[in-house]
């Protein structure tokens, strides 16, 4: 007998046709090895042709679409093969990039446990398989009764929590502390503190090849700019930063962010060296180390280019087919205006449509052609086309270029011929190619700024921070006992952040399910109901409707930080702005009676937003109102 579980699935994305471009990027790559062992390629040098020794710059590797670039790109980097990829939108999807959304997923949805375990084993915190293996053995364990009265650790993050290990203790200090800071920080301010906090492009730095490291230093920046870029930094929380980001990886490639500019840094002179934690970039991008690149690009991006030998991938995959659904558009260029523009199905062509969607069917097949035109014609003094079975019966598609370029009589190479012995180029060394890294790379300034940096990491790394913060967040309850600093406030606020609409929102965000509550806000169920019964009741209110979630106002804003003259900083909760005034919102669990304590208190907070306000919006005035989880409204003059 057996189990289902007994081989799981590792990998949700590891489908047929991802492993297929992996094994093909692994035989190419042996395929490149063995033609550099090999051949010498034909060079000029002041006027004169001479023979050298073939290097990694001389290879362009072609693609026609990019969708199995990550698996070629793996395949060559385990195989040790360096390599530029002209990824345009591929920043989101980089190994690194995919540690820090990992990160972040990770500070708001602590226990899910996927994006944990990765960022565990990332170079942020570097833990060894046994040291992953040994965390694993304590999910599902009973605490001891002096620790958490004798409560079961249901997730990775319960069982990092309590852990006697010191390398697992430092880590989740840190996960705890930059978790506490996504509730009060920008998104980008955040991840600039954890960039310091946790060395992280000296961690990176560390773990990269030689030639790949300015390239991944280069994205680890871009993404930091991202997050000050995109919709100007002005995220309303971390979730929904985390959403806009998802999002984008799953857009086309033209819509997303392309990958940081390696290059950028060797022209910025002196100044780099000003800067806390800049690697040299120009001697990571030295000529010597460009000719070790192999080039892996779309055969559009390589219009215009040659080099000696071209490698054609996924030709197997290239057969044009005619669509059976999309636009038919007639519009001669003679013409100011289309003379034919609809929509289509297979099945709803007419007479005379089909002949417009046969011509156009006859430049989309030319341009086909005209692509494995410019493909071939890269190569200098060596071509291969490479292909991977597709899912007809035997596995050869005569109609793509791959099977076109059979029956033409092209030569097929065996990569097994040459052996097991074959000589793959190995993970290079760290002192191969460029200088060796070292720590002296990354140039520290300022003894003062150093110094408090390394108190406030040695306070982390001994839990001293963490005790001083829970002393001084009980002292202030001591001294304010006020109910809105409580959890349940807390959360009321969360969550009616994440349900109301605001400017530039792209998805309606629905109400989550009480397992989803649980594992967002650490709550039980009773508190999870009870929460989601507060925050139906306000969207439901009529009243509270054209505040909230209509969206029939002109903009409308969560989580606005405003500052006055003298720098001082104020959040407001929601900032709505309508045709003929700006109504400030303010969330409470319950309203105080007017002209109690409380209610003088958040009148006199209110009435500083409502200045504030007025100075930096003379052409509307501002009005402020209590909301409760009631369900009520009242405007505080």
């Amino acid at each position: 007998t057996g189990s289902a579980l007994d081989n799981p699935i590792e990998d949700a994305g590891l489908t047929v046709a991802v492993q297929q471009r992996y094994w093909e990027g692994q035989q190419v790559s042996r395929l490149i090895a063995h033609v550099l062992a090999t051949r010498q390629v034909i060079d000029k040098k002041e006027g004169i042709e001479y023979w050298r020794p073939a290097r990694g710059s001389d290879f362009i590797l072609l693609v026609k679409r990019r969708a199995y670039l990550p698996q070629f790109e793996r395949a060559l980097r385990e195989a040790g093969l360096a390599y530029d990829s002209s990824r345009l939108g591929g920043l989101l999807n980089t190994l690194e990039i995919d540690d820090l959304i990992a990160l972040l997923t990770v500070l708001v949805s602590p226990r899910h446990d996927l994006p944990l375990a990765q960022v565990l084993r990332s170079p942020i915190f570097s833990l060894t398989e046994q040291q992953m293996q040994m965390l694993g053995s304590h999910v599902g364990q009973t605490q001891s009764q002096s620790q958490s009265q004798g409560q079961t650790q249901n997730s990775w993050w319960d069982a990092l929590q309590n852990s006697t290990d010191g390398v697992l203790q430092r880590a989740a200090r840190y996960l705890e502390r930059w978790r506490g800071l996504g509730e009060l920080l920008p998104v980008h301010d955040l991840l600039d503190l954890i960039y310091q906090e946790s060395n992280l492009r000296v961690n990176y730095a560390i773990s990269s090849q030689n030639l790949a490291r300015a390239q991944v230093l280069a994205n680890l920046d871009a993404f930091l700019e991202l997050a000050l870029n995109q919709d100007g930094g002005r995220y309303p929380s971390l979730s929904r930063f985390i959403d806009e980001i998802n999002a984008m990886r799953r857009g086309d490639d033209d819509e997303t962010p392309d990958e940081g500019d390696a290059e950028a840094g060797s022209e910025a002179g002196s100044e780099a060296e000003e800067d806390i934690g800049e690697v040299d970039l120009d001697s990571e991008a030295s000529e010597e180390d460009r000719h070790k690149r192999v080039r892996l690009m779309t055969i559009h991006g390589a219009k215009g280019l040659e080099a000696p030998f071209v490698i054609m991938l996924d030709a197997n995959h290239t057969e044009w087919r005619a669509p059976k659904r999309g636009v038919l558009l007639d519009w001669s260029p003679d013409e100011t205006s289309p003379s034919h523009l609809s929509l289509y199905t297979a099945k709803s062509l007419t007479a005379k449509r089909e002949v417009i969607y046969q011509k156009e069917n006859e430049v989309s097949q030319n341009e086909n052609w005209n692509v494995l035109y410019v493909a071939m014609t890269r190569a200098q003094q060596g071509l291969w086309i490479s292909g991977v079975q597709t899912h007809l019966k035997e596995g050869l598609n005569e109609k793509s270029w791959y099977g076109r370029a059979l029956a033409a009589g092209m030569e097929i190479v065996d990569v097994a011929e040459w052996g097991a012995t074959l000589p793959v180029a190995q993970p290079e060394p760290i002192s191969q190619g460029s200088e060796a890294f070292q720590i002296n790379h990354f140039q520290l300034s300022w003894d003062a700024a150093k110094q408090s940096h390394q108190e406030t990491i040695a306070n982390i790394e001994s839990g001293a921070l963490a005790q001083s913060t829970k002393a001084k967040q009980q002292a202030q309850a001591a001294e304010q006992p006020d109910p809105e600093i409580l959890e349940e406030g807390t959360h009321f606020h969360k969550l009616l952040e994440f349900l109301t609409m605001h400017s530039g929102a792209r998805v309606n965000a629905s109400m989550p399910n009480e397992p989803e509550l649980m594992n967002w806000l650490s709550i039980d169920q009773a508190q999870a109901q009870k929460l989601m019964e507060r925050v139906q009741l306000v969207l439901d209110t009529p009243t509270l409707k054209p505040y909230l979630t209509e969206g029939q106002w002109i903009q409308a804003w969560n989580e606005i930080d405003i500052a006055d003259k003298q720098g001082r900083g104020y959040r407001i909760d929601r900032l709505v702005e309508f045709d003929d005034h700006l109504a400030i919102l303010d969330y409470k669990l319950t309203i105080p009676e007017e002209g109690s304590e409380a209610y003088n208190k958040y009148r006199t907070q209110l009435n500083n937003y409502k200045v504030e306000l007025g100075r930096i919006r003379e052409d509307k005035p501002a009005r402020a109102y209590l909301i409760s989880a009631k369900g009520e409204i009242k405007e505080v003059i």
